[in-house]
């Protein structure tokens, strides 16, 4: 900042001890500075001075021309809100040097006016018209409101310039981090016989300084150095003083990052600071060349062959970068399992199903559209229609992971029935056939085809194969009945004597009509001749037989009327006497 200087005296000599300490300005650079307060709107000042009738709260700046040519400047002043406020101003040149020029207006102000304004706008316009190299102008400027603001000057036009090196304008390169250097610079010509610079330094540093105007240091340690530079016209002997305060900032510790690392393939991994610093720029950077600023980082359905490597983290804070922090990260691969077993089952057939990479994995469980299968590897599910069979795994990390496609099993059918009356007589046969089309046959009858003939009874057993090579045995049970013993009473009879039979058979059935009837042409009966034994109810036709030649005959039991004898033909004797 450049130090006002502002005065109230009176009268002439009043301007110049004001003049005397002048503070030096550069147009191309630009002027700021706090407006003087404390004179009162129609306060005198320094009273009249050419144009201006007042002079209230009036601070007073020199500039030495640089560059011959039109200088043409804007001259602004506003308040604390940003609201322009009255600005005035009395522009005195060109002079030999400062001294002489200060020596001229203390003795009258009218002498060399280059310029004065006193109109109520808060922007002026000052311009030095055909400045010539080394020459001096001297600029009043008056706060004529008296409110507290800001003033400006800054050249807007001409081809002329100003000797900025008679400004200190202390300045450094900061804020820096600690470690880094730090560099004081002024705007003065150190090297030149007409000016000398020197470098003050505050409480908080006492290593010595170089007078150069620029000078480079590294801080011992963190925080805020103030410096200030004097610059001096060795011709005018007028000094500038400036001052800059140097901020450096401490590096941030090593950050420390947290993740979901290790993970499993397709999962969410997150890294999240461990704390996280309020201000700071995060810096990742990772294997891919992945980078990102955000705080917590996510990689959503993270691959190995993409995410898997070291990932680093850097804090900044005001612009110090931290050391490195490094995790190396890791995802671990999907290993899918793989099953295998036939595609084509028979019917009733165990499904030898496994899973042939099952090394690799801790547990598993098998799923069907049928079925219960047993978990492992090498399980073997009986599935009873077609479907189809995953296997859902666990690794040594802990990953889950399911085969697929699934493994699909087809059902080759192998239909048996047998056609034929599964019983028989002691002494008869029965015949029975099995389901036609089968590639082959056995019977534990020792036939090969698809019948055969059953002469006694027990299990009865057929092993067929279908075209498709699918085996099958099923078994059928043949029942044999024995056959009963006819008997009826009485066993004799006399030629031409009318006999009434009674029928005497044991058998087990509901057998309510029996009939006996002549079974030899040679029958010493009536051939033809029938008789009913035992009937619930009358039967037609005769009900005696006679006999016409002495000698045995038999009689048969037979089944009459659609009543079930299951086994006939055991005849019971009848003599004729």
């Amino acid at each position: 900042s450049i130090a006002l200087v502002a005065a109230v005296l009176s009268g002439h000599a009043q301007l110049g001890s004001l003049c005397n300490n002048a503070q030096p300005a550069c147009a191309q650079t630009g002027l700021t500075y706090t407006n003087s307060t404390g004179q009162a709107p129609g306060h005198p000042g320094m009273g009249a001075v050419n144009c201006l009738s007042t002079t209230p709260n009036a601070a007073i700046f020199y500039m030495q021309v640089g560059t011959s040519g039109n200088i043409n400047m804007t001259l602004r002043q506003t308040n604390n809100s940003g609201t322009g406020i009255d600005v005035d101003f009395q522009l005195w040149g060109p002079f030999p040097s400062l001294a002489a020029g200060c020596a001229s207006i203390a003795n009258n102000p009218a002498n060399a006016n280059a310029g004065c304004s006193y109109s109520t706008a808060f922007t002026e316009y000052v311009n030095i018209v055909n400045g010539t190299v080394g020459s001096y102008y001297i600029l009043l400027i008056t706060n004529y409101s008296n409110q507290p603001g800001t003033v400006s000057l800054t050249q807007t036009g001409g081809s002329g310039t100003t000797n900025c090196g008679i400004l200190s304008n202390a300045q450094n390169n900061g804020p820096i981090c600690l470690g880094q250097p730090l560099t004081l610079t002024g705007t003065g010509s150190s090297g030149s016989a007409s000016y000398s610079s020197t470098w003050y330094a505050g409480t908080n540093y006492s290593a010595p300084l170089s007078n150069s105007l620029t000078y480079t240091f590294t801080p011992p340690s963190a925080g805020s150095y103030d410096f200030t530079l004097v610059i001096t016209d060795l011709n005018s002997l007028q000094s500038d003083t400036s001052h800059t305060t140097a901020v450096v900032n401490p590096i941030p510790a090593a950050p420390v990052f947290t993740s979901t690392s290790p993970a499993c393939q397709g999962s969410l991994v997150t890294l999240t600071p461990t704390p996280t610093i309020p201000g700071a720029t995060y810096t990742w950077s990772g294997t891919n060349g992945f980078t990102s600023n955000v705080p917590v980082v996510n990689f959503p359905g993270a691959i190995p062959a993409i995410f898997n490597g070291d990932y680093t983290l850097r804090v900044s804070v005001n612009g110090c970068l931290s050391p490195p922090y490094t995790q190396n990260l890791t995802v671990y691969p999907t290993v899918v399992p793989i099953v295998t077993g036939p595609t084509e089952v028979c019917e009733g057939a165990y499904v030898p199903l496994s899973v042939t990479n099952g090394n690799a994995f801790v547990s598993f469980t098998w799923n069907s559209t049928t079925g219960l299968p047993s978990p492992g590897p090498g399980s073997n599910p009986q599935p009873v229609t077609n479907g189809s069979y995953t296997v859902s795994v666990v690794d040594s990390h802990g990953c889950t992971t399911v085969s697929t496609p699934a493994h699909i099993v087809t059902l080759l059918p192998n239909p048996l029935e047998f056609f034929g009356t599964p019983s028989l007589c002691t002494g008869s046969t029965t015949v029975l056939r099995a389901t036609p089309g089968k590639a082959s046959y056995l019977w534990n009858t020792g036939s090969t085809v698809d019948s055969t003939v059953v002469s006694h009874g027990g299990p009865l057993i057929l092993t067929v194969v279908s075209t498709q090579g699918c085996e099958r045995t099923d078994t059928v049970d043949i029942t044999e009945h024995s056959k009963p013993v006819a008997a009826v009473s009485p066993d004799k009879i006399c030629g031409g004597d009318l006999v009434n039979f009674q029928n005497n058979t044991q058998f087990r059935q509901r057998t309510t009509i029996l009939v006996l009837e002549l079974r030899s042409p040679e029958s010493r009966f009536h051939a033809g001749r029938f008789f009913v034994v035992g009937a619930r109810a009358p039967v037609p036709g005769p009900r005696c037989l006679s006999c016409d030649v002495p000698g045995g005959e038999q009689l048969w039991l037979q089944r009459y009327g659609g009543i079930h004898v299951p086994c006939n033909r055991q005849p019971a004797s009848v003599v004729c006497v």
